[in-house]
């Protein structure tokens, strides 16, 4: 590395630096699905939701997936879940979790048309938010075929939430 007198890059230098740093750190959230309040659940009701970043992508935009979990104020904060997320593999190809940065741990095992998930947090997923799956788009109309089933579901006090009933599936809904 070529260094002046006084031991810093050249200032052309140092300038390209922090313009890429700060288009890298910009594009870490591109395409995320729009802050909202989370859906109304009465009593003990538990429902899941779908929040896509985009509606209508163009072939070869980005896509994030949010599965989402709301529950009625006589619920406790999910705590754990498996599950699987359905998608057409003509429609959408898996690229990779995207971190939420809330510290929860999960795990992700994607195969052709489904993504299987696994997640723990121990004092519960804020805002029900599980899981965010970025995709590719192959093709425009992505939410076709979309889905989620839970084969397990279980809320901080080890209630079995597994009742969870699908909710609409929201564009541009909440992240």
């Amino acid at each position: 590395m070529t260094t002046h007198s006084s031991g810093r890059l050249p200032l052309a230098r140092s300038c390209l630096v922090v313009l890429l740093t700060a288009a890298a750190a910009s594009g870490c959230r591109d395409n995320m699905p729009a802050e909202q309040p989370l859906a109304r659940v009465s009593g003990s009701a538990v429902e899941s939701h779908l929040i896509i970043s985009t509606a209508t992508p163009r072939v070869g935009d980005d896509v994030v997936v949010l599965v989402r979990v709301d529950a009625g104020p006589e619920v406790q904060p999910i705590a754990s879940f498996t599950a699987r997320l359905h998608y057409d593999p003509l429609r959408l190809r898996f690229v990779r979790e995207q971190d939420p940065g809330d510290g929860a741990v999960r795990v992700l095992n994607p195969q052709d048309g489904q993504v299987r998930m696994a997640g723990i947090a121990q004092r519960g997923f804020a805002g029900g938010k599980l899981v965010a799956v970025r995709f590719t788009a192959l093709a425009n109309n992505v939410s076709e075929g979309l889905a989620v089933t839970f084969d397990e579901l279980h809320a901080i006090d080890r209630e079995d939430l597994r009742r969870v009933t699908p909710g609409a599936s929201l564009i541009g809904g909440a992240w």
